[in-house]
């Protein structure tokens, strides 16, 4: 199967894209770090995503207009003090599990910083070096939406990335300042040797960290940053992080950053609709009847016809739960894990092969004590 795209859509005042741009920079590069224990594996907010089948396609964006379309309030996680003090312990405590200390457990005065130069630079970067070549010798090549670069490429756009945030939060540099930008850029760009040709790249290379900045500043990037966060509006983004897959579904926040990397693989499960007639609860209440009946015991006629009612509700009610498909397409499903499906599915065999043998047993019941057949007509699963 080809690789699916993962767009990832984020803002480098986003404390929370700071964790998914992390957790991706070393999904993708292998970069070292205590990320593998035991520990780590049961947080889904810090496990490392599987990018064995995904191209991930970087986006930067400016919340200010997001949050303009949508008719949000600007920072809605620190309108109200106790939830802002609360994310940014939250965060803190994500990154210490990550192994990289040093995030502010109280809001920063200088927090959030001017982001448009970063966010142009990464837009730049994301372009790729035959991109940056041609606008450097003022060339206006075709750029604005989300490109898949090559393998070196992506790596060294997920470090600059990271390191962006580093600076941010964990250094207290002003990413604002173009001296601190062009250091980085320096340093994880320029350094790294993209675009020089190694490894079947481009053979092209990049300016200097004080051309970039340049380059940035420049009315071509200007409105390819503007048009990637139009993009992000028409595509329905209203925070970040957010990621949105090929097929134009959408997840929001880091700790959904392993449903979305999933997602094309989880579209052959069962899917639940949240405003489905039957709910989780309910169905699960079911399956505990329906087994309970298996070793029941029963003889009599009208006790097995009792038990062939009971068991006829409860298979619609496992159907119309395994089975419903919204009729809204907009709507969020929630998707059911194989380990939270095989219950219903098993529940479901077992309530069909009893209702099997349960009409069996009504007929050689009738049978002895000749009387006529019952009707069956009632049954709604059929």
């Amino acid at each position: 199967m080809a690789p699916r795209t993962l767009s990832f859509w984020f803002e480098f005042a986003s404390p929370y894209s700071m964790v998914s741009a992390l957790r991706l920079f070393r999904a993708l590069t292998v970069a070292p770090g205590p990320t593998e224990t035991s520990s780590v594996r049961g947080l889904l907010s810090c496990q490392l995503p599987d990018l064995s089948e995904i191209n991930v396609v970087y986006r930067p964006i400016l919340l200010g207009p997001v949050f303009k379309a949508v008719g949000q309030q600007m920072l809605p996680n620190v309108q109200v003090p106790i939830k802002g003090r609360y994310m940014f312990h939250d965060i803190e405590r994500m990154l210490n599990i990550l192994g990289c200390p040093g995030f502010p457990d109280v809001q920063p005065q200088s927090w959030p910083p001017n982001t448009a130069l970063p966010a142009r630079m990464a837009w730049l970067l994301s372009q790729g070096p035959e991109y940056i070549h041609a606008v450097d010798n003022g060339v206006n090549p075709a750029g604005g939406s989300g490109r898949q670069l090559g393998s070196k490429e992506l790596g060294v756009l997920s470090e600059f990335v990271w390191r962006v945030y580093e600076a941010e939060f964990i250094s207290n540099e002003n990413i604002g300042d173009p001296q601190v930008m062009a250091k980085i850029w320096d340093r994880f760009v320029v350094q790294k040797g993209i675009g020089c040709g190694k490894n079947g790249e481009t053979g092209v290379s990049v300016p200097d960290g004080e051309r970039a900045v340049d380059l940035a500043n420049s009315q071509i990037v200007r409105d390819g940053l503007r048009s990637s966060t139009q993009e992000a509006i028409d595509h329905g983004i209203f925070g970040a992080p957010s990621f949105t897959t090929d097929d134009s579904d959408m997840y929001w926040g880091n700790d959904r950053l392993l449903d979305a990397t999933a997602h094309h693989r989880l579209q052959g499960e069962i899917v639940l609709a949240l405003d489905g007639s039957a709910s989780l609860s309910e169905g699960k209440g079911g399956v505990v009847q329906v087994v309970g009946l298996v070793n029941k015991d029963i003889d009599s006629a009208a006790a097995l016809q009792d038990t062939l009612d009971i068991l006829d509700h409860h298979i619609l009610d496992l159907r119309n739960l395994a089975l419903h498909v919204p009729d809204r397409v907009d709507l969020r499903v929630a998707r059911i894990r194989e380990n939270e499906l095989s219950p219903y599915a098993d529940a479901l065999a077992i309530s069909e092969s009893v209702y099997a043998d349960t009409k069996r047993s009504i007929m050689s019941c009738r049978k002895a004590k000749g009387t006529r057949r019952p009707n069956l007509s009632s049954a709604t699963h059929r």
